[in-house]
């Protein structure tokens, strides 16, 4: 038995006792003890007496710590890797070097040696395409910068980040135009009194760098409020859809449903402009 083993097994040699060759002789002879069966808490940084390489045990398996910046960034901290015997460490099974880190969504992510800034968002990486959208829609949020790479190629590449707006949000930059946030678009309210008539108020209206609303993708104008048969529209302070006919809001009954694939095409609007639209009959499809 070598040092190590006799160390990681807990032996002391103040419990060795001394007895003759015979008595020894006498005992029959097992196989070498080259490992004991060791119990290591969850986060235990682990390594090899012959190799520099270090490792993070978790949930029964080994991960390749590439760089002490990536045991870091995981919020793991860095401490001193406790040395266990080759066999042991060999027994544990290794997990793939990208999954050290259980990143959430909504993490800020990056490669150490590139200046891009990603956020991880439904599964994917989105690029944030300038630093007014990150100040803007990430105040607080850490930056975790990662050496190995594995662990960013491990999410698909999404459409890069350009605006947090909620659906419905009216916005504006520095100039005098407003928008409302609609489908990832920025649509131009044209005039005043389209403002009125789709029953948005003043103070409704946020202020965002230029450089954030002119990232933010541009649909066409909003001249007008009258709904063409078939729009679907989404009350913005209760749950509930409505879909358009003849000048009326029909009431669509278990709607996430009936809807389906037409579910993301529903506008939201004010309590308002909805209330002033006549109540046609309940409906249970959205054709």
């Amino acid at each position: 038995m070598n040092p190590l083993v006799f160390k990681t097994c807990g032996f002391k040699l103040s419990a060795v006792k001394v007895v003759s060759i015979a008595d020894i002789n006498s005992i029959r002879l097992g196989p070498p003890l080259t490992h004991c069966r060791i119990s290591l808490p969850n986060y235990t940084f682990i390594k090899s007496p012959k190799r520099n390489h270090i490792y993070l045990y978790r949930s029964g398996k080994k991960y390749y710590v590439r760089h002490a910046l990536d045991a870091k960034a995981c919020g793991y901290g860095w401490r001193t890797a406790r040395v266990l015997p080759q066999a042991f460490l060999d027994s544990i099974r290794s997990g793939d070097s990208g999954q050290l880190c259980r990143i959430r969504a909504n993490w800020l992510i990056k490669s150490y040696k590139n200046p891009k800034i990603y956020a991880v968002i439904g599964g994917k990486r989105r690029h944030i395409v300038n630093p007014a959208v990150l100040r803007t829609c990430f105040k607080g949020h850490k930056v975790k910068s990662f050496v190995n790479q594995r662990i960013l190629q491990r999410f698909p590449s999404g459409l890069p980040f350009t605006n947090c707006f909620r659906e419905g949000a009216l916005l504006k930059g520095s100039g005098p135009k407003v928008y409302v946030f609609m489908h990832g678009k920025k649509r131009h309210i044209t005039n005043p009194a389209v403002f009125k008539a789709c029953g948005y108020q003043w103070s409704q209206v946020r202020t965002y760098p230029n450089a954030v609303v002119g990232v933010t993708p541009t649909g066409t104008p909003l001249n007008s409020c009258k709904l063409k048969d078939g729009t679907l529209i989404l009350n913005e302070s209760r749950f509930g859809i409505y879909i358009i006919r003849n000048g009326k809001k029909h009431h669509v009954i278990n709607a996430k449903k009936a809807c389906r694939g037409k579910w993301g095409q529903a506008l939201k609007f004010p309590v308002e402009f909805i209330k002033s639209i006549p109540r046609g009959s309940y409906i249970s499809h959205c054709y």
